[in-house]
């Protein structure tokens, strides 16, 4: 297991209560994934299996480490590229958000 400071990692957001995370170290980027139900998933979808992987701790936070290598940045292109796509096929969803959160 690795540890990273605080200060040594770019926090980015969360996906349904996953924490992401960024970590540079000279050349190489890692992408920290939050140990925990959804963060499997996501894992599972960069193509990594979580048993593979080093796991990382940020204070008391595990994190699985992946690395942000050219495979995995192609993947994530992919990947945003297509979850657009799906969004503006589906524009009654984006409305219906839309319209939503403009209501009090």
């Amino acid at each position: 297991m690795s540890d990273f400071q605080e200060n040594d990692i770019q926090h980015l957001g969360s996906i349904d209560g996953a924490q992401i995370a960024v970590v540079a170290s000279g050349l190489e980027q890692r992408i920290l994934v939050q140990h925990s139900e959804s963060g499997q998933y996501l894992v599972r979808l960069l193509g990594f299996e979580p048993e593979s992987l080093p796991v990382s701790l940020v204070g008391s936070v595990r994190y699985w480490s992946l690395p942000h290598d050219a495979r995995v940045d192609d993947l994530l292109r992919t990947l945003v590229d297509v979850l657009i796509s799906i969004r503006y096929l589906h524009p009654v969803f984006v409305q219906l958000r839309m319209d939503l959160a403009v209501r009090p």
